[in-house]
């Protein structure tokens, strides 16, 4: 068989895929950002956010050994984590960007059922999470820069964290994330950046970040 017929019957079914995958229902019940923002960490327990926002998607076990990085820990935590996910096609309309559907979701980490972390994002536009991520690159001035100085640039956080989600016992954590589902075409762009706030309120290390992984898709194996 001919490559050219091939290229095009990749190309279509890989089309036809991404159709359906964007005509799926509805994913999981909606979550209001706003209000995991107003949860107090070291204070709002596990029962309480079950009680305001409902049944997670998961909640799982987090790598006890290891903060949210990867970097062994002193001393184990252990720590658990709920998540929450929402997606619905016919959405298109709605998201920051064309032509993506948008989502919405929220990570929530506990030690002794006590928050200690969340995490949330969003592509729809109205509580879009986007973020311009040079920015950072070009104002942000470890020991120097704020964390008001942050907020002014970027707005206020999408996410917060204390130890162990942030890297050491004498910082805490700002988070800024959004995820870009087929953005380009059958990939998904992910935009992190991290700021580490010491006890003087300014930025003792960042992060930020951006790649595109390709949609996970089956594709049929072709015969010769």
């Amino acid at each position: 068989m001919p490559l050219a017929p091939i290229a095009r019957w990749m190309r279509r079914e890989c089309l036809m895929i991404l159709a359906l995958t964007i005509n799926v229902p509805a994913v999981a019940q909606d979550i209001d950002r706003a209000q995991v923002g107003n949860f107090t960490l070291g204070d709002t327990t596990k029962a309480q956010i079950l009680e305001k926002l409902g049944e997670p998607d998961e909640d799982k076990a987090v790598d006890t050994a290891r903060d949210i990085f990867g970097i062994k820990m002193e001393t184990a935590a252990g720590v658990t984590r709920l998540k929450y996910f929402h997606s619905e096609a016919g959405d298109e309309q709605n998201a920051v960007i064309p032509n993506i559907r948008p989502q919405r979701y929220a990570f929530l980490y506990f030690i002794e059922d006590r928050l200690v972390a969340y995490r949330t994002g969003s592509s729809f536009k109205s509580d879009s999470t986007d973020f311009e991520l040079a920015k950072a690159f070009v104002f942000i001035r470890r020991g120097i820069t704020t964390e008001q100085d942050v907020m002014a640039l970027f707005g206020p956080p999408s996410g917060r964290g204390n130890y162990p989600i942030s890297p050491d016992k004498k910082l805490r954590s700002m988070f800024y994330e959004v995820d870009l589902w087929n953005h380009p075409t059958l990939a998904i762009t992910r935009k992190r950046m991290r700021f580490d706030i010491n006890a003087e309120g300014k930025v003792e290390d960042f992060s930020a970040t951006a790649t595109a992984d390709p949609i996970r898709m089956y594709i049929p194996h072709v015969h010769r």
